[in-house]
C-alpha cells in the first residue's frame, strides 16, 4: 500500500514548506501522517536498508489533505532497497520495551527519593526522554535475562518442561492429547532413530518447523518470551514493593491499603504465571503439529519403491 509517491515501499520522513494555499492545515496533516507512518513501520524498518528520495504530492490526492486543491508539497521518503532475511516480530521489541518502561516507572513509586537525585542535573526534555528510553530498554533486557535464569524453576511449577511432557504424556486434552503425542513421537523417532532422547526429538521437530517456514511457531515463541517477561516483571515489582514496605514509600501506607495491594499483586502474579504457561504449551503444540505435517509431506513426496 503506497505511503507516499514513488513506490509502495516508501516511508515518509520529513516535510518541507507548502507551495500553495492552506499551508498550515497541510503542514499539520502531513506532520501527523509522518508521525503515524514512522511509528507504524518502526519495527519493520529495524532490519531493512533504506535510501532517501524526494517526492512531490498534490493536495486532494491519496494523502487526503485539507489544503486547496492543486497545492504541491515536497515529502522526503525512505525507500527500501535491500530487504534483510527476516522481519523483526513486534513482540521481540515489546517483550523488552514494555517491561522495561513499567519497571523504570515503578522504581520512583516505591522509592520517590530517587527522583531527587536526578533533579539537579537540569537536562533538557529531549535528553531526558532519550535517557528514559535507554534506561527502559536496558531494564527490559535485564528482565529478559532474569526470565532465562528462572525458566527452569518456572517449568517445575508447571509440572516439568513442556517439550518433555508433550513427548511423554501429552499436554492434556486442551493442548495436546496423549494419543497425538504418541503418534507424533513415533514419526519423529522413525526419522531420527529409536535411541534418540526426548530432547533430541523436540530439537529435530524445531529444525523441521524452522526449515519449512510454515506454521506459527515463531510467533508463539515470541508470545511465550513476552509473557515470561511479564511474569518476571511482576515478580521483581513485588520484591521492590516488599523492600519499599520496610524502607520506602510503602512504609507510610495504611495497613489496609498494604494488604489490598498485596492480595492484588498475588492475583496478578498468578494471572501472568498462567498466561506464560499457556503460551509455552501452545508453542510446543505448534512445533510438534507442524513437524508432523512436514514429515508427512516429505513421506508423500518420496517416490514409492516397487
Amino acid at each position: 500500500m503506497p505511503v507516499c509517491g514513488g513506490g509502495s515501499n516508501d516511508l515518509p520522513l520529513l516535510g518541507g514548506a507548502p507551495g500553495g494555499g492552506g499551508g498550515r492545515v497541510l503542514r499539520l496533516n502531513v506532520s501527523v501522517a509522518v508521525i503515524y507512518a514512522r511509528i507504524r513501520y518502526q519495527v519493520a524498518s529495524l532490519n531493512r536498508q533504506w535510501v532517501v528520495s524526494d517526492h512531490t504530492v498534490t493536495a486532494g490526492g491519496p494523502w487526503g489533505l485539507g489544503a486547496a486543491k492543486g497545492s504541491r508539497y515536497k515529502v522526503r521518503c525512505l525507500r527500501e532497497v535491500v530487504p534483510m532475511t527476516e522481519k523483526l516480530d513486534i513482540y521481540d521489541v515489546l517483550g523488552s520495551l514494555i517491561p522495561g518502561v513499567l519497571l523504570v516507572c515503578w522504581i520512583p513509586v516505591c522509592f520517590p527519593s530517587i527522583l531527587g537525585e536526578f533533579s539537579p542535573l537540569g537536562t533538557s526534555e529531549a535528553i531526558s526522554v532519550i535517557a528514559f528510553l535507554a534506561a527502559a530498554i536496558f531494564a527490559g533486557q535485564v528482565v529478559q535475562a532474569v526470565g532465562s535464569i528462572v525458566e527452569r524453576p518456572l517449568f517445575w511449577t508447571w509440572g516439568g518442561e513442556p517439550s518433555a511432557r508433550a513427548l511423554q504424556d501429552g499436554l492434556g486434552r486442551r493442548y495436546l492429547p496423549q494419543d497425538a503425542a504418541i503418534r507424533i513421537k513415533a514419526k519423529l523417532s522413525a526419522a531420527v532413530g529409536s535411541t534418540a532422547t526426548d530432547r533430541s526429538l523436540f530439537l529435530y521437530a524445531m529444525q523441521c518447523t524452522d526449515s519449512a517456514g510454515v506454521g506459527r511457531a515463531p510467533r508463539f515463541n515470541s508470545l511465550y518470551a513476552y509473557h515470561r517477561a511479564l511474569f518476571v516483571l511482576v515478580l521483581m515489582m513485588a520484591v521492590m514493593w516488599l523492600v519499599s514496605a520496610k524502607w520506602g514509600a510503602v512504609a507510610e501506607w495504611p495497613v489496609l491499603r498494604v494488604k489490598i495491594a498485596g492480595f492484588g499483586a498475588l492475583g496478578l502474579m498468578l494471572l501472568v504465571w498462567y498466561r506464560a504457561k499457556q503460551r509455552a504449551f501452545y508453542y510446543v503444540r505448534e512445533v510438534m503439529l507442524t513437524a508432523e505435517k512436514v514429515l508427512d509431506d516429505r513421506a508423500s513426496a518420496r517416490p514409492s519403491s516397487k
